[in-house]
């Protein structure tokens, strides 16, 4: 069984594929050059019920 591929050709395609090209650039230098990741924000525990990981404005959606 076979699904069709989507043909479409996306408004800032040229843009995005810069984009991902400089990223993969970026991240092989930083691989070779042995620089460690980066995050922003403190850590969060990933134990738990997820509290903290939820901002102050979606605490009203979530269903408890």
């Amino acid at each position: 069984m076979g699904y069709a591929a989507d043909r479409r050709v996306y408004a800032n395609a040229d843009r995005d594929a810069r984009r991902e090209l400089l990223a993969t650039a970026l991240t092989l230098i930083d691989a070779w050059s042995g620089r460690g990741p980066r995050f922003l924000g403190s850590q969060m525990p990933i134990q738990g019920d997820s509290s903290a990981s939820h901002d102050a404005w979606t605490r009203g959606l979530v269903v408890r």
